[in-house]
């Protein structure tokens, strides 16, 4: 993949526990930080991608995985850069942060 490092290991860095709520027929979720007091509407893959990062540090590799196992070609590297991107974003709300790697 051009320019995606699936090793880049993901981790949670928001303080505290996260109060998530998603509903089965929506395409919108609820975060609620109890330390800033911020309650953030996001969508179902921010979601999803917060949730599976407060479980473990998670490789992009390991997301992509998770969330889009049959991809392959094009469509993963197309994936890989969506969940780049909302990674980002969320990393800019400040729930994740990248692992610093050790050389």
């Amino acid at each position: 993949m051009m320019g995606i490092d699936l090793s880049e290991v993901w981790r949670f860095c928001a303080g505290t526990a996260l109060l998530m709520r998603q509903w089965d027929d929506d395409e919108l979720g609820v975060v609620y930080h109890p330390l800033s007091g911020d309650t953030h509407l996001l969508d179902v893959l921010s979601v999803e991608l917060l949730h599976l990062v407060t479980l473990r540090d998670q490789t992009l590799g390991d997301l992509l995985t998770e969330i889009c196992p049959d991809l392959t070609g094009e469509q993963l590297e197309e994936a890989s850069q969506g969940l780049s991107a909302t990674l980002d974003k969320l990393r800019q709300m400040g729930f994740v942060d990248t692992t610093p790697q050790v050389r």
